[in-house]
């Protein structure tokens, strides 16, 4: 009853096999064991003859059928036990890439944070001070009122900037009096 349970497409086939055992032990094998079970030498000598002329050949019949039966559910399960693994490898590919996907996604965005949050403001720093390398001072300054490091940083240039107007003020005025000091 296990049996058909487990395999209920096999019932029909499982069910055969059953019924043949049991009419083999009510039957031919039932009547050897009772001739064996004399004590008369006549009876064990046809006991002998049944069992290997009636009993044995079906037993092993039915044995035949019974490994068929067997081989060929060992064959289904496997057959199902290979497409459940070939889904599960599926599952991992597509878990595994869909995992890599997002870490590019990921990744890229901070790439993009990155290069608009720091990289670019720290390029426009750059040319701020290549202007201010020219002799320019009257530039502003971006990103002064950040709270980070770019901010920091521009926050010194722009003292940079500042103390670099009144060195220019301080050599224009030396001049100034140096040029009205000749003239005097």
């Amino acid at each position: 009853a296990l049996t058909i349970q487990a395999a209920p497409d096999k019932k029909v086939e499982l069910e055969a096999i059953s019924t043949s055992i049991r009419e083999l032990m009510a039957g031919s094998c039932n009547e050897v064991a009772k001739l064996s079970a004399s004590t008369d030498s006549a009876d064990n000598a046809k006991a002998l003859d049944r069992l290997t002329s009636d009993c044995h050949p079906a037993l092993v019949a039915i044995q035949k059928k019974s490994v068929a039966l067997n081989t060929m559910l060992l064959s289904e399960a496997q057959q199902i036990s290979d497409g459940n693994t070939d889904a599960s490898w599926t599952s991992v590919w597509m878990t595994l890439g869909i995992i890599s996907l997002m870490v590019v996604v990921v990744v890229g965005l901070a790439i993009l944070l990155l290069t608009s949050g720091v990289t670019r403001p720290i390029g426009k720093l750059v040319e701020a001070m290549k202007t201010m390398q020219t002799g320019h001072y009257d530039i502003s300054i971006l990103g002064i009122g950040r709270k980070d490091e770019v901010g920091e940083l521009a926050g010194g240039l722009e003292s940079f900037r500042l103390s670099l107007i009144d060195a220019e003020k301080a050599r224009k005025a030396q001049e100034a009096a140096k040029a009205a000091e000749d003239a005097a």
